[in-house]
């Protein structure tokens, strides 16, 4: 997965923003569709989006909008291709509706209270798996860094990662349909609330 560099939104200008976060959003699409054509289509209605609506965003904020409405292109992609026959599993997590609006329920909030969403899907890890979603999920090493870093054989290290998102992934639900849009607000929590929106893995 591709992870935007840790330039704060606010700095950039619409080019900067979309140099910023294009490599990522077109990854990210590309992971879930399995598709190019499909990929670029998302990526292309992301940015127009961004483009029409730039001068209404809070630029602080600015990439966990992109991720929403990245969602939102996402399940609108996997709705029509099951509207012509090729069924495929939707993210239940949110309704359509809930979907729709993601995006700009990050304006509403402190950044306290984002953080204390965050902190309260955290909880459910240990000081020790809190470390290695650090390292692995917002510093973005490598299951390679982590084997060196933790002494650790590379199976031991994929497994906790997975454990990790499992844990995650049951709290983001536990803690409300909101919970995941709101996480992606999160700095230190996006790259995590990001893999998920996307492929709920």
């Amino acid at each position: 997965m591709v992870r935007p560099e840790h330039t704060p939104d606010a700095e950039l200008d619409l080019a900067g923003v979309i140099e910023k976060y294009y490599d990522a959003v077109k990854s990210n699409a590309l992971y879930v569709t399995r598709s190019e054509h499909a990929a670029s289509d998302v990526t292309q209605s992301v940015f127009t989006l961004l483009v029409e609506r730039w001068d209404k965003l809070k630029h602080d904020r600015i990439g966990a909008w992109i991720f929403a409405a990245e969602r939102r292109k996402l399940l609108e992609f996997f709705r029509e291709k099951e509207r012509g026959g090729s069924v495929l599993p939707l993210d239940e997590m949110e309704k359509p509706d809930a979907a729709l609006s993601a995006e700009d329920k990050y304006f509403e909030l402190t950044d306290a209270e984002l953080e204390a969403v965050r902190d309260r899907v955290l909880s459910v890890l240990s000081d020790g798996e809190r470390e290695l979603y650090e390292a692995y999920f917002v510093e973005g090493r490598t299951y390679e860094d982590i084997c060196a870093l933790y002494s650790l054989t590379y199976y031991a290290a994929t497994s906790r990662v997975k454990r990790i998102r499992r844990k995650l992934e049951r709290s983001v639900k536990e803690n409300g349909p909101d919970t995941l849009a709101l996480l992606a607000a999160s700095s230190a929590a996006a790259a995590f609330a990001a893999r998920v929106i996307f492929c709920g893995r």
